[in-house]
């Protein structure tokens, strides 16, 4: 099941071993099985699937003989560990016990990048598919018992598979199709079964009626013209991709989101911001008051607040320091700002985009990593995460960029000197 045929090269860095003789493309159980139960127990909570991430890298290699991974996503999620973990010197509002928890869990993040990276192009796909063939193979069992499934703001029930929202279903199953339509289109990449995944993911959006999953989906297929350079091939699929843009706009679930979209007036959103009223709204409509309320009582906390934030996990479900928040920011640049400052939002950011920029995917790239972030809670959603870090990961392997994201740091002597045999 969904085999890969490429003509890029295995990291040379990646020798074989007794446990690959059949090839640099062939699918080891072990690494496979391994990122799949980390991402499952993820669904079951942020936290197991953070442990489960870190015995996986340790497994793979990484963070022993006193070295750790600095290249990519690995230097970029250590260095925003490092901040929260540092955050905590200043006076806050949050117990250090919950900061140091969002450390931990960015710290975990960049060890799970890092053992993504040893992985082979087949195996990274082999654990999505398998991983959006178990949900679609739940949502029958929706249909019939309303199992798996959440009831949103709005009072709406949704399918979420074992996911915590619907709507991490919706970009967890967009960046997935974005990614692969790019590939195949921009890198000649052939897979079996491609377009029945590619099918799968679509249906996965609809069937979480996750309008933020339809708008990466959208956006990732328009920016995919910009980020390739011109052929008929290539002319025609854009064609082919505007052709179904249209089309899932025009549908119910693609209504929806335009009506989200459309319905809210500037003036009726400010007043609400200010009194704090947030209901009554469309989803867009009460977002935007929402991070208006939140951002406007951060910035009256004065400039030390606005500087370097209130502290790791200020936003989160029993630490909320504002007491009108009643709901998670939805939104992670919101979020970042309000706990770590405007400091923290572009050391965060900004290490975070050099890996995404490096991938070589250009504009795709930048909507699969952050389009689900800029209306969801993806950054601290650890599923959401290790499938964002997954799709990057897969596209620098396919563009011949892994070598960027395979540095190590010798944290002693004795590292130092065996650096030359790794």
């Amino acid at each position: 099941m969904s085999d890969v045929n490429i003509t890029a090269q295995a990291p040379a860095g990646l020798s074989r071993t007794r446990t690959d003789r059949r090839g640099p493309d062939a699918v080891r159980l072990y690494p496979t099985l391994g990122l799949l139960l980390v991402l499952l127990a993820s669904t079951v909570q942020n936290f197991a699937g953070v442990a489960a991430g870190l015995l996986f890298a340790i497994s793979m290699g990484e963070l022993r003989g006193g070295r750790i991974p600095i290249g990519g996503f690995a230097g970029a999620f250590f260095v925003a560990a490092a901040y929260a973990a540092l955050r905590t010197i200043l006076p806050s509002p949050i117990p250090a016990t919950v900061q140091i928890e969002e450390a931990v869990r960015f710290a975990s993040f960049a060890v799970i990048a890092a053992a993504a990276v040893r992985m082979r192009i087949n195996e990274l796909i082999r654990v999505m598919t398998l991983f959006l063939v178990l949900m679609a193979c739940l949502y029958p069992v929706y249909l019939l018992t309303g199992w798996f499934s959440i009831v949103d703001a709005a009072e709406v029930q949704r399918f979420s598979g074992i996911l915590p929202h619907a709507n991490h279903l919706g970009y967890i199953s967009a960046s997935t199709a974005v990614a692969l339509v790019y590939l195949k289109f921009a890198r000649n990449f052939t897979m079996t079964h491609f377009w029945l995944l590619i099918a799968l993911c679509g249906g996965l959006i609809v069937a979480s009626r996750s309008s933020g999953g339809l708008l990466v989906l959208v956006a990732g297929l328009a920016a995919i013209p910009i980020s390739v350079r011109p052929n008929f091939k290539r002319v025609a699929f854009s064609f082919f991709g505007i052709v179904v843009a249209i089309g899932l706009l025009l549908s119910p679930i693609g209504q929806l989101a335009i009506e989200k979209l459309q319905g809210f007036d500037v003036g009726t959103m400010l007043t609400r911001s200010s009194r704090h009223e947030f209901g009554n709204q469309g989803s867009f409509a009460w977002r935007l008051s929402y991070w208006l309320a939140i951002v406007d009582s951060h910035v009256a906390n004065g400039p030390t607040s606005i500087a370097f934030g209130q502290g790791g996990g200020a936003t989160t479900e029993g630490h909320r320091v504002f007491s009108f928040m009643q709901r998670d920011t939805h939104s992670d640049f919101v979020r970042v700002f309000v706990e770590y400052g405007l400091i923290g939002l572009v050391l965060v950011y900004g290490m975070l985009v050099r890996p995404v920029i490096r991938a070589g995917a250009k504009l795709v790239g930048l909507v699969i990593f952050f389009g689900p972030m800029l209306a969801g809670n993806s950054l601290i959603s650890t599923p959401v995460m290790i499938v964002l870090i997954t799709m990057i990961v897969l596209l620098s392997k396919v563009n011949g960029r892994w070598q960027r994201e395979s540095q190590n740091f010798p944290l002693n002597a004795a590292a130092k000197r065996n650096r030359q045999y790794r």
